[in-house]
């Protein structure tokens, strides 16, 4: 038997994973370090290909809501708009709101319109009242980040006769 005739069935399983040029993740926390003092937030993320956003796509709202911390992530994927692109750029509206607001305060991220350039594995971003003594430390964080996909092992040959 030749080594050509050997399968080198599982020589990719080592791969590393490879960022996906498609798919993020979006999590949204709410931090609310005093128990008796509920905070909630909301965000909505659109993923574009570049900063001016000429392909878009919204994905759908992520809420938390706690007198605590919680995390809440959910999948976006570009590979589900009519035309699949690559994501260059997000768009971001975030919101937070505090026990007894009467409305929630929402940040815009650019404010001018359009998307920031995604650069690195994520996009990051915190808003809130701020920390004592002005606030009472209650926040909102968002984290768009690159979803990994894991390689997968194939068969790179043939397997030789039995």
């Amino acid at each position: 038997m030749s080594p050509w005739d050997a399968c080198w069935g599982l020589a990719l399983a080592w791969m590393p994973a490879y960022a996906s040029p498609t798919n993020k993740k979006i999590t949204l926390t709410c931090n609310s370090p005093n128990a008796g003092d509920p905070i909630s937030g909301s965000v909505t993320v659109t993923l574009c290909d570049t900063t001016a956003c000429d392909n878009s796509l919204v994905c759908p709202v992520v809420n938390c809501e706690t007198g605590g911390t919680i995390s809440v992530t959910q999948a976006c994927s570009t590979d589900n708009a009519t035309t699949p692109f690559k994501v260059g750029a997000v768009s971001v509206n975030i919101c937070y709101q505090e026990d007894g607001d009467p409305n929630p305060t929402c940040t815009q991220h650019p404010g001018a319109g359009g998307g920031i350039a995604v650069t690195g594995k994520r996009f990051t971003t915190v808003v809130g009242p701020g920390p004592p003594p002005t606030g009472d430390g209650d926040t909102v964080s968002l984290i768009v980040k690159v979803w990994q996909r894991r390689s997968r092992a194939r068969r790179i040959c043939r397997p030789g006769p039995a």
